[in-house]
């Protein structure tokens, strides 16, 4: 009868043992999931950083481009003039 006993206690601290080790198993792959997302979540998180810089510069850029600074600027670098503007031409040019 003791043998009996002792073999039960014996295969239920067993059962235990592997019950545990399974559980260890399946956190430890989930620590190893939560990690990896973590690390892509940062990824991400600086690419849409990035992202949203590269569109305010554009934006910037668009907003510059429709002023009437920057038509002024390419008009000139064509020759235009504006209305009743005095045009000073350089004779010696060296």
């Amino acid at each position: 009868m003791k043998k009996n006993k002792l073999k039960g206690i014996l295969l239920y601290i067993l059962a235990m043992f592997i019950l545990f080790m399974f559980f260890f198993i399946i956190i430890l792959n989930q620590y190893k999931i939560i990690m990896n997302n973590d690390d892509q979540i940062k990824m991400l998180n600086k690419q849409i950083a990035d992202a949203t810089k590269f569109r305010e510069e554009l934006t910037a850029q668009s907003e510059y481009k429709e002023s009437d600074e920057y038509i002024e600027k390419i008009a000139r670098e064509y020759g235009m003039v504006k209305p009743n503007e005095i045009i000073f031409i350089e004779q010696n040019k060296e």
